[in-house]
């Protein structure tokens, strides 16, 4: 892991924090957003920092600077020639914003064929980070992990009854064809993958729907795959709800959704990675 403070002088890479900063971290005051590098290049960069913003108007009043930020991205990413992850942390100290910049390895040894558990657990859609992504995601990294030492690889919360997202993805199903997926009204994240998706399966001729849907009918489904921006659409083989356990063998649907928007992220780097290579800016040290 590999960490960069970003400021007006530029990147450094950074080893100790400042006292403050480092008690902000800790109290959970920031926002950060989370991407995947493919051959160097920080996936759907524009639409991360589009949401980071966002959500920094909302919260501060004040937005971020974008094209340092993208700028810094698209630097470090360098440093990752194959497949990585990068995490932007914004951190606020009295409408001060300070940057840092994570390069990690990507996590996942595997994107299909997940197990998942819907818990009891209640998103709450009027609360103030609620569609945000808080540095204090305290309620979801607990619920995966503890899924995760009962042998599942995600988690699903509910919002007043119905079924809501995943601890760090969105969820989608199928029925006939049609696939379904929850309104952003039950306090969801607006998923920068979930987004793609719905637009690559309109432009397929699949029809989508956000519906309110219970548990028990995401059971009675045909199949079930999850949206993430390090796993791209990831199918379900198993989902266990209370002493109800529903599996699905015949996920046809979500593996040609998978290709086809793995194909689509190909797309997008091989078009950024061309856009530059035609323009004089050489890589920045940091």
């Amino acid at each position: 892991m590999r960490i960069f403070r970003g400021s007006d002088e530029g990147l450094e890479e950074y080893d100790k924090l400042d006292k403050n900063i480092l008690y902000r971290l800790f109290s959970g005051v920031g926002l950060f957003e989370t991407m995947k590098i493919l051959n160097g290049y920080p996936l759907f960069i524009e639409d991360h920092i589009d949401r980071m913003d966002s959500a920094a108007r909302k919260v501060w009043g004040k937005g971020i600077d974008k094209e340092f930020v993208l700028r810094a991205s698209v630097d470090i990413s360098k440093y990752e020639n194959n497949i990585g992850v990068l995490k932007v942390i914004l951190v606020e100290e009295n409408l001060r914003f300070f940057l840092f910049f994570v390069l990690d390895k990507y996590p996942y040894s595997y994107t299909a064929g997940l197990r998942l558990k819907i818990t009891e657990y209640e998103r709450n859609p009027k609360s103030f980070s609620s569609g945000l992504k808080p540095l204090s995601y305290f309620d979801n990294v607990v619920l995966r992990e503890k899924s995760n030492r009962e042998g599942f690889d995600e988690a699903i919360v509910l919002s007043g009854g119905y079924i809501a997202e995943g601890t760090r993805s969105n969820i989608f199903w199928i029925k006939k064809d049609k696939v379904f997926t929850p309104p952003l009204e039950l306090g969801i994240l607006k998923g920068i993958t979930r987004t793609k998706v719905i637009e690559l399966c309109k432009s397929l001729g699949i029809e989508v729907q956000e519906t309110k849907e219970k548990p028990e009918e995401i059971l009675r489904s045909d199949a079930v795959f999850l949206t993430s921006s390090l796993m791209g659409v990831a199918p379900v083989k198993e989902i266990i709800f209370l002493s109800n356990t529903q599996s699905f063998k015949n996920n046809d649907f979500a593996f040609m959704l998978k290709e086809k928007f793995s194909e689509f992220e190909r797309r997008y780097i091989s078009d950024k990675l061309g856009f530059i290579s035609t323009r004089s800016s050489p890589h920045r040290k940091v």
